[in-house]
């Protein structure tokens, strides 16, 4: 049975190698078929050139992308960096007007400053491992730190409106 199989395999294949489109040469296109051969081996010639162009392009494209994407990776630190100071500022502003409150107002601020204080310091961490992510890492990272920016800036808000 398995000798069957081998012969009807190794049929099909002959039939299969001797039936191509090319058609065959006699000794009398025996000059024809170097032409043939100098022409394949110019088209392959200009086939590898055209591979390697198409191999420098993508390399370049793949470091246009990677400087696109640092370069924007920057400007988003730097904007966060900008925005954060200003909260900053916006901080100490309240940290002077907690210095009026007394009693049971006094624990409430020092709670919320706390708790504010803290989140900032959540966030400059996740500014600062940001700072060395890949290119895709980056694009998750941002959407935490987008997050935890809309938290802090919004609990500045809401303690800069109750202890006005």
């Amino acid at each position: 049975m398995k000798l069957h199989q081998y012969l009807l395999s190794a049929t099909a294949l002959a039939l299969f190698l001797g039936c191509s489109d090319a058609p065959s040469t006699t000794p009398n296109d025996a000059t024809s078929s170097q032409a043939d051969g100098v022409e394949s081996e110019a088209a392959s010639q200009d086939d590898a050139a055209t591979l390697e162009e198409v191999k420098e392009k993508v390399g370049e494209a793949a470091e246009v992308t990677r400087e696109f994407t640092s370069q924007e990776m920057q400007d988003y630190v730097d904007s966060l960096k900008n925005k954060l100071q200003e909260l900053d500022t916006q901080r100490e502003q309240l940290k002077q007007k907690g210095k009026e409150l007394a009693g049971d107002a006094k624990q409430r601020w020092e709670d919320q400053l706390s708790a504010l204080e803290d989140k900032r310091k959540k966030l400059q961490e996740d500014l600062d491992r940001l700072a060395g992510a890949s290119g895709h890492a980056w694009q998750d990272m941002k959407q935490g730190i987008d997050a935890a920016w809309d938290d802090l800036k919004k609990a500045t808000d809401e303690a800069a409106k109750e202890f006005d």
